[in-house]
């Protein structure tokens, strides 16, 4: 996948948000023919560069779009963040099943990391720690 080429065709199309569908078709009819999930691996790969380019590939129920805006990136990332520590809780449920308790251990008691998050995002904090997520 040629994530240059990709979002040269992408930039203008996703200045409004569009659901995956209307980019499919987008790209298809633009020579480019890829599968959702090669789609979603593209949105991660573009957004690992936004330090260097300072434009978010943001989504949210409405779709994807490209964009600037603090108030986007930040829902974006918040909706992101919320599906990761749903996946994490999930995992940990298995690793307790298989009887291995300390598999994931994501937050390190003994740094301010827990404090950070507890600052930054106390509702998230305390879904963390009625969740399990970190020991």
């Amino acid at each position: 996948m040629e994530i240059e080429k990709m979002t040269e065709i992408l930039k203008p199309f996703l200045q409004d948000f569009k659901t995956t569908d209307e980019i499919m078709d987008y790209l298809k009819v633009n020579g480019i023919d890829i599968n959702k999930r090669a789609f979603q691996e593209y949105v991660i790969l573009y957004n690992d560069n936004f330090e260097l380019n300072r434009i978010y590939l943001a989504s949210n129920s409405n779709g994807y779009k490209y964009t600037t805006d603090r108030g986007e990136i930040k829902q974006s990332l918040n909706q992101r963040l919320k599906k990761f520590v749903s996946g994490i809780k999930n995992i940990k449920k298995a690793y307790k099943v298989l009887g291995d308790y300390n598999q994931i251990n994501l937050l390190d008691k003994s740094t301010d990391n827990l404090e950070a998050v507890a600052e930054e995002k106390p509702e998230l904090y305390e879904e963390m720690k009625i969740g399990g997520v970190y020991w």
